[in-house]
């Protein structure tokens, strides 16, 4: 009655197999979400914006639009 049961072993290797993957792409994920933290950071602080009009380019965006929406009635219209 005393009987020894043998597990298959090749589960868990798989499973350690696995999880290690996933670890190492969630770290691939942490690092690149990083990287392009402190690229865009370093990409705000080389460009002035004391320069910068933001109504002006507002209104360029609406006449822009505008523009569009004209044009694009005047293709429909033919």
């Amino acid at each position: 009655m005393d009987e020894e049961v043998y597990l298959d072993g090749s589960m868990t290797i798989e499973a350690a197999m696995v999880f290690s993957l996933i670890i190492l792409v969630i770290e691939a994920v942490i690092f690149l979400g990083f990287l392009v933290y402190k690229e865009s950071v370093s990409a705000i602080v080389s460009h002035d914006l004391s320069n910068v009009n933001n109504l002006e380019r507002f209104r360029k965006i609406e006449e822009g639009e505008e523009v569009f929406k004209d044009l694009s009635n005047w293709i429909r219209g033919r």
